[in-house]
């Protein structure tokens, strides 16, 4: 990301069944997106789109504004050796004003419906890592 003329590092979280440990070789990917208040969601999934089909590995494409929870949707050639394709889902967290893309949490009581749409499956995951984490 490119804010207030600096540079920001994205940051990209894993949640649902690959964060909880529930994946199947069928699952989807998803990731949510934590970026600044400068970046809205609609110029991201496009930008997102636009560098991954540059590298050539696209099978399609296509960003979702109407959703409940606005995405970008993407499935990619796999490179590994079983080759066939990996389907992304990817959400995007856009914070508030002066919020820190590293320390996204300390933020939730700043943020607007779209963020707490967009945050909660990260939140559910790791309250279900929480409370049934075995030692």
């Amino acid at each position: 990301f490119v804010g207030s003329g600096q540079e920001i590092p994205p940051v990209v979280h894993v949640v649902g069944s690959h964060l909880l440990g529930t994946a199947t070789v069928a699952s989807d990917v998803d990731l949510l997106c934590v970026g600044p208040a400068e970046m809205a969601a609609e110029p991201f999934f496009n930008h997102l789109c636009e560098v991954l089909r540059a590298g050539g590995t696209v099978v399609r494409s296509r960003v979702i504004m109407q959703a409940y929870q606005p995405i970008a949707s993407v499935t990619l050639r796999c490179a590994c050796p079983r080759g066939g394709t990996c389907d992304l889902d990817v959400s995007y967290l856009r914070l508030p004003e002066g919020a820190s893309c590293a320390d996204f949490v300390a933020s939730l009581p700043r943020l607007d419906a779209a963020g707490l749409v967009s945050i909660q499956s990260y939140l559910a995951g790791h309250f279900l890592l929480f409370c049934f984490q075995v030692e």
